[in-house]
């Protein structure tokens, strides 16, 4: 790709005596050289019209590239971004391109698009997004900003290839960060849940999420080795997970290791989640006995013993939200059910992050203040009566203040 210059044009009379001034304006998506040309009646006029293209061209007020963001962004991927990302990542990439980026400004002209054009995006993506995972208006902080940060990275390529003068990323102001409001089933709801799991081949799946917090990923790529019934733990260290092959196209399913450090972790179970998994592991021995079992040693796995598809597992899970008629939720609330019944149970903040994987306890405190704002309000009932103060029967009696304040006082 040729380096981002521009020359000093060159300039002719043209046959009919007025004068042209050509010039460089940059480079389309194949490097092939943009030229644009000027005109004026003499040689002066036509130079003084020079200077100013090429002034505009610098400050950035003329266009480079003549390609769209769209087939831009195609390129990016394809050329610098299919080796440099994991599969997993590069999937994320292409579905945020394809789903969010292009229907909303992907048919803009690349080199037209200056930075109001990102700031509103941007703000819209707060204001009109569809979260996944609730299907509520707004993507959350975090997600606007891995999309910015994808902008940034392509707007920077194309300006190191001249198809751009300047990033338009840079200046755009993230939205304030919002709390999220996170889905927590009540005692009464999460009763009816458990009841409406019966009969469902993947309540042991379910229950467990109930019990441990573990993540949809981690319970379809737990192992029968990281099942410890002596010592009643768990041992997490893998997540099972699913992307698009850039080369294929095919859907895959692969098992990999937690991103970060404190997702690995033993989670001590319950006592009544024990006997419902020791039954499950009986029952899946009579598919274990089928010759095209795949012996992957999973917990949760389908009739041949391959990983579980996340939509069904959704699946699953919004038919016996129907049964129990309950509002709707993800399987991300189970997570966060048990997480609030820890706390509601005076478990330290400090045990329940380790057990759910966070990265620090102020992220345990931060998404569960709804608890520790109730049970402040119960401990603080509980010095009531060691500050008596009694408020007079008649409020009439108190004796109005007159005269000035103390010397010193107020002043």
């Amino acid at each position: 790709m040729p380096e981002n210059r521009l020359t000093e044009g060159n300039i002719r009379q043209r046959p009919n005596g007025s004068w042209e001034a050509r010039y460089t304006a940059g480079y389309d998506l194949n490097g092939k050289q943009i030229q644009k040309s000027v005109y004026a009646p003499d040689e002066r006029s036509v130079r003084r019209k020079l200077r100013m293209a090429l002034a505009e061209v610098e400050m950035g007020q003329v266009a480079y590239g003549t390609g769209t963001l769209g087939e831009w962004l195609d390129s990016w991927m394809k050329d610098y971004k299919f080796r440099a990302l994991e599969p997993i990542t590069y999937t994320q990439y292409t579905r945020i391109i394809e789903t969010i980026i292009k229907p909303a400004i992907g048919q803009k002209k690349l080199a037209s698009i200056k930075t109001p054009d990102i700031q509103k995006f941007i703000n819209s993506l707060q204001r009109d997004g569809i979260r996944q995972d609730s299907g509520a208006g707004g993507y959350s902080t975090a997600y606007i900003q891995k999309i910015r940060n994808m902008l940034h990275d392509a707007f920077d390529q194309a300006a190191t290839n001249g198809l751009i003068i300047r990033n338009p990323v840079n200046g755009v102001e993230m939205p304030k960060q919002t709390k999220p409001q996170i889905r927590v089933l009540s005692h009464d709801e999460q009763e009816r849940f458990i009841k409406a799991l019966d009969g469902f081949e993947l309540r042991p799946m379910f229950m467990l999420a109930l019990c441990t917090g573990m993540r949809r990923g981690e319970l379809l790529g737990l192992t029968w080795d990281c099942v410890d019934f002596r010592n009643k733990t768990i041992t997490v260290r893998q997540s099972a997970t699913r992307y698009k092959d850039p080369v294929t196209g095919q859907a895959v399913h692969t098992i990999k290791e937690p991103k970060t450090w404190t997702s690995y972790r033993k989670i001590p179970m319950v006592d009544n989640i024990i006997p419902i998994l020791r039954n499950h592991m009986q029952s899946q021995r009579v598919h274990m006995m089928d010759p095209n079992w795949n012996p992957n040693d999973l917990v949760f796995c389908s009739s041949k013993g391959t990983i579980i598809e996340a939509n069904t597992v959704n699946r699953y899970l919004n038919q016996i939200i129907k049964r129990a008629e309950l509002e709707k939720f993800s399987m991300h609330a189970l997570r966060h059910t048990f997480a609030t019944r820890m706390m509601e149970a005076g478990v330290p903040a400090k045990v329940v992050q380790e057990m759910l994987g966070h990265k620090d306890v102020a992220l345990t405190l931060n998404t569960y203040t709804h608890v520790t704002l109730d049970t402040a309000h119960r401990e603080i009932a509980k010095i009531n009566n060691l500050i008596d103060v009694q408020e007079p029967q008649n409020p009439g009696d108190r004796q109005p203040f007159r005269g000035d304040f103390p010397h010193g006082f107020g002043r």
